[in-house]
């Protein structure tokens, strides 16, 4: 398998994070949003699925730039997701997307609307997604992957160029 770049840490980079789940994924999620906003100028924009009392909390961090829904009400499914969501990206011209939570349909949509850096985890078991990442890791096939959040986010940092040092607590 060929080794990717690094990606420069350009502190002018339009950088977005991707989080999918309830509002402890979240959370449990934004030390390490709240670390790569400090290289990146300074703050994010997060993509959330989460209802909008819990999107309030994420707005009111000071190095959230903007918190964008991507939650569908209307039960969009297939390829109209994948459009909605790829319009969203598109519209905004991110250069970075780093999942923190992988979702095939957000991932296409991000390689659709032409995002450089995508970035995130694949568990083992799926190989025929890493086509929709430039940068990733792979983590176990099994159970869920944000218990060990503070294991693989910091080597996927590593791999994406950028250093994790995570500050407590982060809301």
């Amino acid at each position: 398998m060929p080794t990717l770049p690094s990606v420069s840490c350009d502190p002018a980079r339009n950088c977005a994070i991707y989080i999918s789940g309830g509002i402890g994924d979240g959370v449990l999620s934004m030390v390490f949003a709240q670390a790569l906003a400090e290289q990146t100028g300074g703050t994010v924009s997060l993509l959330l699925t989460q209802k909008e009392p819990a999107q309030e909390l994420f707005r009111s961090q000071p190095y959230v730039r903007e918190v964008i829904s991507l939650r569908t009400e209307n039960g969009l499914r297939g390829w109209e997701r994948i459009s909605r969501v790829r319009q969203i990206l598109a519209d905004r011209a991110f250069d970075t997307l780093f999942f923190f939570t992988f979702r095939p349909h957000v991932a296409l949509a991000a390689r659709l609307a032409g995002i450089p850096r995508r970035i995130g985890f694949l568990r083992m078991h799926q190989p025929h997604f890493a086509a929709l990442l430039t940068h990733r890791l792979w983590v176990r096939s099994k159970g869920t992957p944000h218990p060990d959040i503070y294991t693989w986010l910091p080597l996927l940092y590593a791999k994406a160029g950028y250093q994790c040092k995570p500050r407590y607590p982060s809301l």
